[in-house]
């Protein structure tokens, strides 16, 4: 069960003995990269393999880039298959720069093996590999190298290395014959390829060891396969969860108690509504209707129905009408702020207050940078932000990234900044530039966000879709 990846940057290389090499050791799904990218060879190694497929040799596909080839394969590959990236053709355009390809080299050598992933990596000469990768590398060995004086070991050891293949030396100056990869008994290298199959077939007994599987975010999520939002206690504010993140696989919480708000950016069509649709679905699945409510403002009117009308307290598609009901609700809310009188043990309590928690949902927050007649509609909530938790008001903001950086500038989104407000970071074109702390854009699959927690770092999650919303998730 083996599924083969092929294709990148073209060095004109001829792929004929590929092919026939795929004819007589079929694989059950070979995936061709950089297909439509300019340089790369991905189309005509598709072109010669097509022939192959079409006898029912093996599944034949073509991807855009690498991460779109993995999903082809495991789609074909039954639990505990492999897939082989086949040599080759370098990722020279499969990646911005070598700056985005070395940062996910970075990230396979420093995570992987929390994964089940082993690297090996070999080179002429020790200082081809950059100091951080020499130092998460825990097993070294190193062979007869053209000058002795660049030895990591020992330069006097290892010139007394002989000019033998398989000789070396280790890290603990110990002299080493490494074993060639094969039983047959002979010594020859020729054919070692065929002799390694061999060896493998040979080992591959039903009760010997397989490869774990690679644990992965899932491609998909429904909100069914995460738990329901939940309360520590009573008179705290709910925390729900926004998805699964990457590092644990478990859900991704936001406590909205300890971070009252949150911030959602992202591009077009990338998930933010969507999330909108699942928090305010939390709401009214966790509160009854007497102790919360939400608040819309949904200038595209994709939300009008996520929620029953009384779980609303308004709903409104027009930036002054936004205004008019954002002061209202500030000048109830400003009463609950808490007072000298309030002692820190009641603050926990908030018994000083009656009344419903009121989450106030904003979609396109774009759309209210214009002003209008009413000027900044959002400016009466500012001195409120900072007491989200102790008054029950909870502000959570979508936008599109487009001019994201000029957005920052916004009194109420730099407030939440520097309060240290969580944010959703969706697919985002790189040339936004960061306008989130140091957290760069990246382009993700749809659904897919870096969270970002300044008091606990960036995760990478996949986020639900919501039953009721649009495929596109925007």
């Amino acid at each position: 069960h083996v599924a083969v990846l092929v294709g990148g940057h073209d060095r004109g290389l001829p792929w004929d003995e590929f092919a026939a090499a795929m004819r007589e050791h079929a694989p059950r799904a070979i995936a061709t990269l950089g297909h439509g990218v300019a340089g790369q060879n991905g189309d005509r190694i598709h072109a010669l393999l097509a022939p192959l497929a079409s006898e029912g040799r093996f599944a034949l596909s073509q991807a855009c880039d690498l991460d779109e080839a993995l999903v082809q394969a495991r789609s074909a590959l039954p639990d505990g298959g492999v897939v082989l990236l086949s040599p080759g053709a370098p990722s020279f355009g499969l990646y911005r720069d070598y700056v985005a390809r070395g940062r996910r080299f970075a990230e396979l050598a420093a995570r992987g093996l929390s994964f089940g992933i082993h690297l090996m990596v070999s080179a002429t000469r020790w200082t081809e590999m950059r100091p951080w990768l020499r130092d998460v590398l825990g097993t070294r060995f190193e062979l007869k190298l053209g000058d002795p004086i660049e030895s990591e070991v020992n330069s006097r050891l290892a010139a007394k290395v002989p000019s033998i293949p398989g000789r070396g030396i280790t890290v603990d100056k110990m002299h080493f014959l490494s074993a060639l990869p094969r039983i047959d008994g002979n010594p020859y290298t020729d054919d070692l390829a065929d002799a390694t199959m061999e060896l493998a077939e040979a080992l591959a007994l039903p009760s010997a060891p397989k490869a774990p599987q690679v644990r992965l975010l899932p491609h998909e999520l429904s909100v069914s396969e995460l738990p329901p939002p939940e309360s520590p206690a009573p008179e705290l504010d709910m925390r729900v969860p926004l998805g699964i993140e990457d590092v644990g696989l478990t859900p991704q919480w936001q406590d909205f108690d300890s971070s009252p708000h949150l911030m959602i950016f992202g591009d077009a069509e990338t998930g933010k509504t969507n999330m909108l649709r699942h928090i305010a679905k939390a709401v009214a699945a966790h509160y009854p209707s007497s102790e919360a409510r939400v608040m819309f403002a949904d200038f595209r009117r994709e939300l009008h129905d996520c929620v029953p009308q009384q779980n609303q307290i308004n709903y409104t598609v027009a930036t002054d009408a936004l205004a008019g009901s954002l002061q209202q609700a500030a000048a109830l809310l400003q009463k609950r702020v808490p007072g000298p009188e309030i002692t820190p043990d009641r603050l926990r309590k908030r018994d000083w207050w009656t009344g419903g928690r009121l989450f106030i949902v904003i979609d396109d927050f774009e759309l209210t940078e214009g002003g209008g007649m009413a000027g900044d509609p959002l400016g009466p909530l500012l001195p409120l932000i900072p007491h989200g938790s102790d008054i029950g008001l909870h502000l959570i903001i979508a936008r599109n990234t487009a001019g994201a950086s000029r957005a920052m500038m916004s009194p109420v989104l730099r407030r939440m900044w520097e309060l240290g407000t969580p944010a959703l970071l969706f697919s985002c074109p790189k040339d936004e530039g960061v306008f989130l702390g140091n957290v760069k854009p990246r382009v993700l699959p749809q659904g897919r966000a870096q969270f970002i927690n300044r008091r606990r770092g960036l995760r990478l999650v996949q986020t639900p879709l919501v039953p009721g919303g649009t495929p596109k998730r925007d």
